[in-house]
């Protein structure tokens, strides 16, 4: 399953584009509230945001020529998906502490419980904010790396040193401040891995912006899967009288 997250899932915006102009006067060198600031402001705004709950999303993973139907449910915190393909059902449980799998694919019809590596990813998928989001108060380290292209177009590197272990670089686009790219550096069983994620088809999801397709490649390897979401419902918390 992919990180961010769901996502990321670390995903979002409701005034995506700021003008040239307002990029030409930005600082020879951002800072790294300059940069967040404008990122919250393009993914809707911190109070819409955090107003989110929960998130319930329904989609398709497509890898090696297949297609597999998958429904996220992601309470604020927690984390329940099932993957589907010709009968049998793969599911993901966290519910903020521990997080058990059940994989038929695999051989593993029982739900068993998941691995200190895939607890680490999990927790990443259930924090739907995205570790910049309060990144402090979460514990995670966060520096301005400078800046890279991504398809050609310049954006911000930002390095998360994030406090459960592991590396996670997001790179925003420097134009729209929206998260095109994201590379999770990990340690599993001993080895260090690396991911890649696209981050593309934002849509408006109650005015916060979501990334409704993630293109996830592993390091040294050609092909990887592509998440396509159909439908993502936000909860909200309830308004006061």
């Amino acid at each position: 399953m992919p990180s961010r997250p769901f996502p990321p899932f670390a995903l979002l915006a409701v005034c995506p584009l700021f003008s040239l102009g307002v990029l030409a006067q930005s600082p020879t060198t951002p800072t790294l509230d300059w940069i967040l600031a404008r990122h919250f402001s393009a993914r809707g705004g911190l109070s819409r945001i955090k107003a989110i709950q929960g998130l319930t999303s329904s989609g398709s993973i497509r890898v090696g020529g297949m297609s597999l139907a998958l429904h996220i449910q992601n309470p604020r915190g927690s984390f329940h998906s099932e993957t589907s393909l010709d009968g049998l059902t793969k599911v993901e449980s966290f519910d903020g502490a521990q997080g058990w799998i059940t994989d038929p694919f695999t051989g593993a019809p029982t739900p068993t419980p998941m691995s200190e590596a895939q607890l680490r990813q999990v927790r990443l998928q259930a924090d739907f904010d995205g570790p910049l989001v309060d990144w402090q108060a979460k514990g995670h380290q966060v520096s301005v790396e400078g800046m890279a292209p991504v398809d050609g177009e310049p954006a911000y590197v930002l390095k998360v040193r994030l406090a459960g272990g592991g590396t996670l670089t997001s790179f925003i686009h420097a134009r729209t401040f929206m998260e095109v790219k994201a590379i999770n550096e990990a340690v599993s069983e001993g080895r260090p891995i690396e991911v890649e994620t696209r981050l593309s088809d934002y849509r408006a999801v109650d005015g916060v912006m979501l990334p409704f397709r993630l293109a996830i490649t592993p390091r040294g390897q050609a092909d990887g899967l592509v998440i396509q979401f159909d439908s993502v419902v936000a909860a909200r918390t309830p308004a006061k009288d």
